[in-house]
């Protein structure tokens, strides 16, 4: 039987009701999603992230529980901020913390903060120098770690992550900071703190605690295995995927991400008698008025982060790299700000992306020619995570000013002695040891290594300002600079 239809019959109209039906969908699915956003009915976008952690959680969560259940009694990660400028690689560690995960009995996290100026011996490092946070720089990775063991009485640190300036920026902006520049300025500020690096140093440690607790929902189902990716690919580390989605389950699991079962301790632990300990992290949305407010304890109006604009810079190095003929000179150019992340330093979202795109190409290109492939795929999909973790921030307009910062007008009461503190600042106050202090020793004075400057009454902040300008004023060669290490490979055990 021919099936044809005679020449003037009109044909079935069935594909238009495939038209029909879509249509109706879409719009059902429309109708439903507005209704969502005026009644608590879930949103189809909302159930369908919902669906996919379901399915994400009944496929790999027995794995993950399985990963769990191998991790030995205690994992020992060691966190660390290295004071490397853009390009740079002096591995000189600012800040220092420990975390401590007790994975079978009384499930918990203890966070120990060490102070850079820690002392350390039988180094072979002089004395002038003495102090943990160059033993990074002058002896390697390993023996820093090993260090680090020693002084808090442990078998062995099993992980580390070390981050720069550049890798701090994205992991806060990650972490839902819209000026991650001001809140690393939060985090590095020690001038108005009795204590000075130490306070900082337990400070850091209650910021930490602080953001694993309020990001915890985050890190569980498939954004989860996105944001934990995403963060180990911007750090340096050996901490692998699957240990790190086990100890995030572990911790969850026994609802142990809380103020109660995560500590925050000292090392060496006398120093914690003379903490300010009852002061609050700030919000997000807080932090620029705090910075201001320890500014102005200073008697100064003016914001000294002095932010340069690293845009320039980044370019230079990636024109550089572009001009070059042999993929290892290319490689040699980049490799150091890409492990770094140097464009998370870039404020401008255009800029920021135009960076991180030709970073990419260059490297891309040169691994491929060298004929390595998996140093190539492991570039793309790094970028990859992260334009996609970023999508939503980068679509955001930002304003930033680069430069120092004039503070608004405002009446804050001077500390004299913190002025005192911040001007041995200006002068490069040299790095000092952190003494272990017995409290029972303790005055209720200041310690007499820091000098407190006469200020009258009536004019506290001219007499401030005028002994800042005399410091400025003092001969190059008088002041004291803080020790700087240059030649870092010398006497290294291994490469970093």
């Amino acid at each position: 039987m021919n099936n044809e239809s005679a020449p003037g019959e009109s044909r079935p109209r069935r594909r238009r009701r495939w038209y029909w039906y879509l249509g109706i969908c879409v719009l059902i699915l429309f109708i439903w999603q507005i209704t969502a956003w005026l009644t608590p009915v879930p949103a189809p976008l909302a159930s369908a992230a919902a669906v996919t952690d379901h399915v994400y959680e009944a496929v790999y969560d027995e794995a993950i529980a399985e990963r769990a259940a191998q991790l030995p009694a205690e994992v020992n990660i060691l966190l660390v901020g290295l004071d490397n400028r853009l390009a740079s690689t002096d591995n000189h560690a600012d800040a220092i913390h420990v975390i401590s995960i007790r994975t079978k009995d009384s499930v918990g996290v203890t966070i120990t903060s060490i102070p850079r100026g820690t002392e350390v011996s039988g180094l072979g490092i002089s004395e002038d120098l003495s102090f943990m946070a160059n033993v990074r720089a002058l002896k390697g990775r390993k023996t820093f770690m090993r260090e680090v063991a020693k002084l808090m009485k442990k078998k062995r640190i099993d992980h580390y992550i070390e981050v720069t300036f550049s890798q701090v920026m994205g992991v806060l902006e990650l972490l839902g900071y819209k000026d991650p520049a001001t809140t690393l300025q939060y985090l590095r500020h020690r001038k108005t703190y009795a204590l000075g690096d130490v306070q900082r140093s337990y400070n850091q440690g209650k910021f930490i605690r602080q953001q694993v607790i309020r990001r915890a929902d985050l890190l569980t189902g498939a954004k989860g295995d996105l944001l934990i990716r995403m963060g180990l690919g911007m750090v340096d580390t050996d901490l692998d995927m699957e240990t790190a989605q086990a100890l995030v389950y572990l911790l969850k699991d026994n609802q142990a991400l809380n103020e109660v079962r995560i500590g925050v301790t000292m090392m060496p632990k006398v120093n914690l008698a003379r903490l300010e300990k009852e002061g609050a992290i700030p919000e997000p949305d807080e932090i620029a008025a705090v910075v201001n407010k320890l500014v102005r304890r200073t008697g100064d109006q003016m914001d000294d982060l002095g932010r340069y604009d690293p845009y320039p810079r980044l370019r230079e190095l990636v024109d550089r790299a572009a001009a070059q003929k042999s993929p290892k000179r290319v490689l040699a150019t980049l490799e150091v700000p890409y492990r770094q992340k140097g464009w998370m330093q870039v404020q401008e979202r255009p800029r920021r992306s135009e960076i991180r795109d030709r970073m990419e190409d260059l490297l891309v290109t040169a691994y491929t020619a060298l004929k390595k492939p998996k140093e190539a795929e492991a570039v793309r999909k790094y970028m990859a995570d992260e334009r996609k973790a970023f999508s939503d921030v980068e679509r955001e307009p930002r304003r930033f000013t680069y430069g120092r910062r004039i503070l608004p007008p405002k009446r804050e009461k001077l500390d004299p002695e913190a002025a005192a503190r911040a001007q041995q600042d200006e002068i490069g106050q040299q790095q000092t040891h952190v003494e272990p202090q017995d409290p029972t020793t303790i005055e209720p004075a200041e310690p007499k290594s820091i000098p407190v400057i006469a200020i009258e009454p009536e004019e506290p902040a001219r007499d401030v300002k005028a002994a800042s300008r005399e410091v400025k004023e003092m001969p190059r060669q008088e002041r004291i600079e803080e020790p700087q290490v240059h030649d870092i490979n010398a006497g290294n055990e291994e490469p970093n």
